[in-house]
């Protein structure tokens, strides 16, 4: 009975001291914030350091920089700024309650973190569209694209341009994903237009058409896998749409299920480079649309 007491006892005990921590953190923030505006930019710190609620950290970490900016220590006030941006890369400082020096460091920063941020934004997406957690999936792919829309133009690179090809494509799938239970149960789907018909023909052409010559591959190089270390002993697969234009080059190229994060923008980068006689009808050059299988075993990668 009595250890009963005790062990009780140590519990009520340690969830008034976590409430009485977290009622203190408001308070020693405006500490803080007294602390840097007379100057005190270590006393600051310290203060800061002892605060640890997740809804003043970017308020925390910007006073962060404040008072390192203070001190001279430009790389580290950058490192804390780097932490506000990986947790919020839309967010933007302002003049009106951050002072001009921190909001250029702040844009500065911003600027080289946010090709990393939109990564692991659509990464983390990624994940939720595994998980079916379409909802989180579909606003992680939309936040994603944001991201990619605030980098400059001289920032995009090639493999900014894949991210932002996959983000939307996964968005639409995800939404499509939350939008087919709502549909009723009788309800029957619109039938497919045929490929192959109409006065002006398809934009495209499939194996489904029998009387268009598939096209012939010239050079198609599967990416090599390199993260063996990863999951050694686990095979990964996944689907390939490519459409291929009159001239045999890949016109478009959309991954329909996805192999694995890292390596899924490595593909899609060969992808678009992949050559082909091209599909054949009547005699004449035709766009031809392809889906490939993509098997990848990491075990005889190594060998």
């Amino acid at each position: 009975m009595k250890i009963r007491t005790t062990l009780l006892f140590c519990a009520v005990l340690t969830v008034v001291c976590a409430s009485a921590d977290a009622g203190a953190d408001p308070e020693m923030l405006a500490s803080a914030k007294s602390l840097y505006e007379s100057a005190s930019y270590e006393a600051a710190l310290t203060e800061l350091s002892a605060i640890h609620t997740s809804e003043d950290a970017d308020t925390v970490d910007t006073y962060k920089a404040l008072c390192l900016l203070g001190l001279g220590r430009v790389r580290d006030a950058e490192q804390a700024l780097e932490l506000v941006v990986t947790r919020k890369p839309l967010l933007v400082l302002n003049d009106t309650d951050y002072s001009p020096r921190v909001v250029a460091l702040f844009r500065d920063v911003r600027k080289k973190a946010l090709p990393a941020a939109a990564q692991q934004l659509y990464l983390a997406a990624r994940t939720d569209y595994e998980n079916k957690r379409y909802d989180a999936a579909a606003a992680g792919f939309k936040q994603a694209l944001q991201v990619i829309a605030e980098i400059g133009p001289d920032a995009q690179t090639a493999t900014l341009v894949d991210l932002k090809e996959l983000s939307s494509g996964f968005a639409t799938l995800a939404e499509a994903k939350i939008a087919a239970p709502s549909a009723p149960p009788s309800a029957v789907a619109a039938p497919a237009p045929a490929i192959g018909t109409g006065v002006l023909g398809p934009a495209f052409y499939t194996l489904a058409d029998i009387d268009v010559t598939p096209p012939v591959v010239v050079e198609q190089p599967i990416p090599a896998w390199t993260f063996a270390a990863y999951a050694p002993n686990r095979m990964f697969s996944g689907t390939l749409e490519v459409l291929i234009d009159e001239k045999g080059s890949v016109e478009t190229v959309t991954l329909t299920e996805p192999v694995w994060p890292p390596y899924d923008l490595t593909l899609l980068s060969a992808a678009k480079r992949w050559q082909y006689q091209p599909a054949m009808r009547q005699g004449k050059p035709v766009k031809f649309k392809r889906t490939l299988v993509i098997n990848i075993d990491p075990s005889k990668q190594r060998r």
